[in-house]
């Protein structure tokens, strides 16, 4: 039968013109399009695993029948229907692919409401996969397309989304808004009346939350008064129940709010117990249907053979008999093909399964390894803060000269294993694409300078000089990533000290060209260090390799400083070139584009003292810290400063002491028990939207930089945090309390 309907679909197709006289093809294909998908619905939405595969392969059969034609809305309906069967089946992966196909579409034909629709899709399958701020924007997007170009009829969905989503977000306000412009358009146009009754109920929460009981009460008397409100709909009524046991929960009406939420008890019982004889009934209905089916096409078989057998005569039985062997062979031959078909569908649906299976556990395995870096960072960063911090305090005091020597190697100790960790962080969030490319406006000159300068004081201890020629042909101000680049020059510059004793460091730029809009230069980093052979030299990119255990003993490192180099130049589409050999030395070099910079945009020194910094008991700081040792210091290094400090031991502690006293900022650990960071941080802006919340954290920024943006942190501070960095910072975002 499968056949036969696919054979009759490609006739219809083939000879549509000579059965169906002057008609277009394109014509009868829309028609026939749009048949197909109204059937491939009604099948999708049957319980039946088989009706469902048949609604399925002619889903198929459609995308492949509109694949040559040149009618893009007629393609844009057979995708929607897949992207429908897909979100239904919460299959993400192919939803997206189809959704973006779909972009590509409407932007050849340039039809907004399309986009708007599309947008609407996308904002569903962002909910589906739990990224809310995402379906959030699509939303939003989409809503901004179709108030403008679309249908009346099609801002009652979108509304009704985004009253849902921002329901969740507890944004009784916007929800309400937007619940009662879907209950407009649904009045304009007459159409999906079936919402209202679920609308009003989003009303009545938001109603119910922002303290207008009346007007809830009001919602709950239009439910009832609604033409599709039927109090035997057990899945809604306990829906209706829970809300109004909440509207009485709120007004401290408890006995009655207790009672209903029994009476929302007792429906949902009492729709589980329909759900499963619903089912029950379908399958006792389906196997009588299929009874009677079998029973008919007897009867009838048996009818046409007595008809037959009437009519027959000596030659037509020898012509039938022919016909018989004749479809006999044939029959064969497509049960052959049918059951082939019916292994590779299988197989396919088998193969698709596992790679769906895939994906979750990569998935899970990302999300695994992301946390156990969150993890990890905090366990070394917090007691690496904690040496930090006491040796800064004890710089402070006087001391002897071999009590000053123990705090420079302690000192020296830190740095490098702070060192060694932020290389490690930055090299995962390399890997991760959590790099973006920044363009900012900086003196390239003045940069390089700086890098010599803090080299040669923090990573000179072999007696080296360190010669810098600078081109001075360079614009002064380029426009580019000036983080990336220091990263870069930083590197190759430690390496070259690292391998080279009481010798020669030589750093140069050169401008290999300048246009318009665009600038070339050259970067070239030489030492007359011990050099590599050729077999390091092939292998000095790769992680945690330094040529040897020989070289690893003598020079020290963890060989990750060059593998950040390369991945760096990679994102900045550069790329490293080295010439050595033993004993005499090694030289660096790579190009870069920068883009120019007007005049007007070059950047200007800024203050960081404030006007009133000289009065700093004015300022008031909430440390909010779960560790107690890390909390003693970090308060006595601000303390230390002339601020004023609180500690909080957790985020719960915090959000109590903001209610209790006016501060000036906040500095907020992440991982802490009872109440993170993030959470607590939502709390306070809730209250306080203006009061500058700092985190103080082991956790990655990079990695992290969607939690921090939502929870609405103004700026992060790595653990161990620089004393005069933290004090910059305090001065910068407070302001003296009243």
């Amino acid at each position: 039968m499968r056949f036969l309907f696919v054979f009759c679909c490609c006739w219809m197709l083939s000879f549509g013109n000579g059965v169906l006289g002057k008609t277009s093809n394109s014509q009868i294909n829309k028609e026939y399009v749009e048949k197909l998908l109204e059937k491939s619905s009604t099948y999708l939405k049957s319980s039946h695993k088989d009706v469902k595969e048949k609604g399925i392969k002619l889903l198929n059969f459609l995308e492949v029948l509109v694949k040559d034609q040149q009618d893009a809305y007629l393609k844009l309906k057979v995708n929607s229907a897949k992207i429908d069967f897909f979100l239904n089946n919460r299959d993400t992966i192919y939803a997206k692919q189809y959704i973006d196909k779909n972009f590509e579409l409407i932007d050849r034909i340039k039809d907004e409401r399309e986009l708007g629709l599309n947008y609407e899709v996308l904002g569903v399958l962002m909910s589906l996969q739990g990224k809310k701020e995402a379906a959030k924007t699509a939303y939003i997007k989409a809503k901004d397309k179709l108030s403008e170009f679309g249908k009346p009829a099609d801002r009652i969905d979108i509304n009704y989304n985004l009253a849902i989503i921002l329901l969740r977000e507890e944004a009784w306000k916007a929800s309400r808004e937007h619940a009662l412009a879907s209950l407009k358009a649904i009045k304009e146009t007459g159409v999906k009346k079936d919402r209202v009754k679920r609308l009003q109920m989003m009303l009545a929460t938001s109603h119910i939350y922002l303290g207008e009981y009346v007007a809830a009460q009001a919602s709950f008397d239009s439910i009832l008064q609604d033409a599709y409100y039927k109090p035997d709909q057990y899945n809604f009524e306990g829906l209706f129940s829970h809300t109004k046991g909440i509207y009485f929960e709120e007004k401290n009406e408890l006995k009655k709010a207790a009672f209903h939420y029994r009476e929302s008890s007792k429906h949902y019982k009492k729709y589980a117990y329909e759900k499963m004889n619903e089912v029950s009934s379908s399958i006792a209905l389906e196997n009588k249907l299929r009874l009677q089916e079998k029973e008919n096409d007897k009867i009838r078989v048996e009818n046409e053979l007595n008809k037959e057998r009437l009519k027959s005569t000596k030659y037509l039985f020898i012509l039938c008999m022919i016909v018989i062997a004749i479809l006999i062979v044939f029959g064969a031959n497509q049960f052959k093909a049918v059951r082939y078909k019916t292994k590779v569908n299988q197989q396919l649906t088998k193969n698709y399964e596992d790679l769906v299976l895939a994906n979750k556990k990569v998935d899970l395995a990302y999300q695994a390894k992301s946390d156990f870096m969150d993890a990890i960072t905090h366990e070394l960063l917090t007691p690496l803060n904690t040496i930090k911090g006491i040796s800064f305090l004890l710089q402070k005091r006087k001391k002897n000269t071999e009590e000053e020597h123990q705090m420079k190697l302690i000192n020296l100790s830190s740095d490098y294993l702070l060192e060694m960790i932020n290389d490690v962080i930055h090299l995962n969030a390399l890997n991760n694409g959590g790099e973006e490319i920044k363009r900012e406006p900086f003196n390239l000159n003045f940069l390089i300078k700086d890098l010599v300068a803090s080299s040669l004081v923090t990573k000179n201890n072999k007696n080296n000089k360190i010669h810098c020629t600078l081109d001075d042909k360079i614009p002064e101000v380029l426009s580019g990533d000036m983080l990336k680049v220091s990263r870069v020059v930083t590197h190759l510059l430690d390496n070259a000290l690292k391998f080279t004793k009481e010798g020669d460091v030589y750093v140069s730029t050169s401008l290999l060209h300048s246009g318009k809009e665009t600038v070339d230069v050259r970067f070239v980093i030489k030492d007359t260090g011990r050099g590599m052979s050729d077999k390091e030299r092939q292998q000095i990119f790769d992680i945690f390799n330094q040529g040897s255990v020989k070289v690893n003993r003598e020079y020290g490192g963890v060989g990750l400083g060059l593998s950040i180099v390369k991945k760096i130049l990679t994102l900045l589409e550069g790329e490293a070139t080295v010439e050595s050999s033993l004993g005499k030395g090694a030289t660096f070099s790579f190009d870069l584009s920068f883009g120019r910079v007007a005049t007007q945009d070059k950047p200007q020194e800024k203050a960081l003292k404030n006007s009133w910094s000289e009065d700093k008991s004015r300022l008031n700081v909430l440390l909010v810290e779960d560790n107690k040792v890390n909390q003693l210091i970090t308060e006595k290094i601000i303390t230390n400063y002339g601020f004023k400090c609180d500690s909080a031991n957790d985020g719960e502690e915090a959000v109590a002491l903001t209610r209790e006293k006016e501060y000036s900022l906040v500095l907020m650990d992440v991982m802490m028990p009872k109440m993170d960071g993030f959470e607590a941080t939502k709390h306070i802006k809730g209250m306080y939207e203006k009061l500058p919340v700092i985190a103080l954290t082991a956790l990655s920024e990079d990695l992290n930089k969607e939690k921090f943006d939502e929870a609405g942190i103004d700026e992060v501070l790595s653990k161990p945090v620089n004393p005069e960095k933290l004090y910059q910072t305090i001065v910068r975002y407070s302001k003296p309390m009243s």
